[in-house]
């Protein structure tokens, strides 16, 4: 599958104007900052594009269907990291610099912009029965992915979050996206509006267990020299549906957290490791895999109703499972 959209991502990004297409081709990894080609790498970018893919069917016949929605699609998707890179002020993505760090703030954030864009323009190339009902479907993604980073920007720290804000938030992030996915998938293959509906459910539900699965990776054993890569979300204090369960806890794992939220210092990679074992004494890491499962269930379980044929619906269950347990 990546292999399938990969030159057509290329062609879109060739549409912008210089410099906007050499920082794209940065973003996505085609180059370095110097413009030297770089050997392809996986990335959640290919594992977004697949799931336009699969929800179209099996094949290349019938991927060659979704294939313009998931270059769509994947632009969005570069455009929210962007500009949520700018955010966090974050230097790193992926093990090197981002696009801001780069090219600088104001570049980047009108990078962000053309990609959505470049986006829309892609999808109103679509048959007239389609552009509308994509055009709408990806406006509202745009929508609820704004709102959600308005949210989380005006949480920031605050002991206030509720579990369920930070559960709501974490969803916002990628749940939209993944919902237009499948939908626009069904919608290019010609599925029904019930399998259309069906997909969109299955998107919604496997981008919750997506987003707290990334949450989870983050506490992955790894090199204690990358703790503050790695742990971004616990270095910058923030209020992540884990720390929010953790702190609703109760006993001496859970003061020590909380002491450490309230610490302004800089963390170290000491501290940083130390938080994070004092989240998984609180039983949050337990906690998130199962909430990643429970997602993941409901989304298999709504699949039978997207896609009709056996084979595809087999290969689709198979790259959702192993998306979230890797």
């Amino acid at each position: 599958m990546v292999a399938f959209l990969d030159p057509h991502m290329r062609a879109a990004v060739s549409r912008l104007e210089q410099p906007l297409r050499a920082m794209a081709k940065y973003h996505f990894r085609w180059v370095d900052a110097e413009g030297t080609p770089c050997p392809v790498v996986a990335s959640t970018r290919r594992r977004y594009g697949s799931l336009f893919l699969l929800a179209a069917g099996g094949g290349e016949q019938a991927w060659e269907q979704a294939r313009n929605a998931a270059a769509a699609g994947t632009l969005l998707l570069a455009s929210v990291a962007v500009h949520d890179d700018i955010i966090d002020e974050e230097p790193v993505r992926n093990g090197r610099p981002t696009v801001h760090a780069v090219f600088g703030v104001p570049a980047a954030l009108y990078l962000g912009n053309a990609l959505v864009g470049l986006a829309s323009e892609l999808l109103a190339e679509e048959p007239a029965h389609l552009a509308g009902q994509l055009g709408r479907r990806l406006a509202v993604v745009v929508r609820e992915i704004a709102n959600c980073q308005v949210l989380d920007v005006r949480f920031g720290g605050s002991y206030a979050v509720t579990l369920q804000e930070a559960l709501a938030v974490s969803a916002a992030k990628i749940a939209p996206g993944t919902e237009f996915a499948c939908a626009a998938g069904a919608l290019c293959a010609g599925a029904s509006p019930e399998q259309v509906e069906a997909a969109a459910e299955v998107g919604s539900e496997f981008g919750k267990a997506w987003a707290l699965w990334d949450e989870l990776e983050e506490y992955a054993p790894g090199d204690p020299a990358a703790a503050a890569d790695r742990l971004a979300d616990l270095r910058q204090r923030r209020i992540v549906p884990s720390v929010a369960y953790a702190l609703q806890s109760r006993g001496p794992a859970r003061e020590k957290l909380l002491a450490y939220f309230h610490d302004t210092a800089a963390p170290d990679s000491a501290g940083l490791l130390q938080a994070r074992d004092l989240v998984e004494e609180c039983g949050a890491l337990t906690w998130l895999r199962e909430r990643v499962d429970a997602h993941l269930a409901r989304a298999l379980h709504r699949l039978p109703d997207a896609v009709g044929d056996p084979v595809a619906r087999a290969e689709f269950a198979s790259c959702l499972r192993s998306w979230t347990l890797s």
